[in-house]
């Protein structure tokens, strides 16, 4: 069997191919995004922005996964599973148009043109932001030590509770166009089976 093993990292979207009957690697290639996809204008994958905010592009990824289809495409009719991993705590946010959107995907465009106004957000915060101090200060206000009981983790700036907060404090008509939240291997997982 050959399998195609995907890790969406801040940098770059690498695949490693093999085949699990000859314990072989067939295939091993990597897109940068701030090398190979500039148009984003990336500090190699992500934005910095102020007080340690830190944003990347879901459409960058989806640009990235075409590019990379495209670049192994010889190798794609003999995949037969696919393997994703992702950043831990980049998310994504999702209008409710993403499920109709994906049905009716057309493959003389690409993904990310067609996906794009499904975003609630063009560009999301990432594992690295560390701007929601005051945010992880009001969750643990409100909920308690007991978050650790509850989840296993204290309150943490770059976790996906705190972004998703402070979005929903400071944009909330966007956050209110918001139909579902990904984090961002789930969002490509999604992509990935249509």
């Amino acid at each position: 069997m050959i399998y195609l093993g995907l890790d969406l990292s801040s940098q770059s979207l690498s695949a490693l191919i093999i085949d699990a009957e000859a314990g072989a690697i067939l295939k091993e290639h990597s897109i940068s995004f701030g090398e190979d996809l500039p148009q984003y204008e990336t500090q190699n994958g992500f934005v910095c922005g102020d007080n340690q905010q830190v944003y990347s592009y879901p459409a960058m990824f989806l640009d990235a996964l075409e590019l990379l289809f495209e670049q192994l495409s010889e190798y794609l009719p003999q995949i037969q599973a696919v393997s994703l991993s992702g950043q831990q705590h980049a998310s994504v946010y999702l209008n409710d148009s993403f499920e109709t959107t994906l049905n009716e995907l057309d493959d003389q465009l690409s993904l990310s043109e067609q996906l794009v106004k499904s975003l609630s957000r063009s560009i999301t915060p990432i594992w690295m932001d560390h701007s929601t101090s005051l945010e992880c200060q009001e969750m643990h206000s409100s909920i308690g030590a007991s978050v650790v009981e509850i989840s296993g983790s204290p309150f943490c700036e770059r976790f996906t509770a705190a972004q998703i907060r402070k979005f929903a404090k400071n944009e909330p008509e966007a956050y209110a166009k918001t139909d579902k939240i990904h984090l961002v291997s789930s969002f490509m997982s999604s992509v990935l089976i249509g």
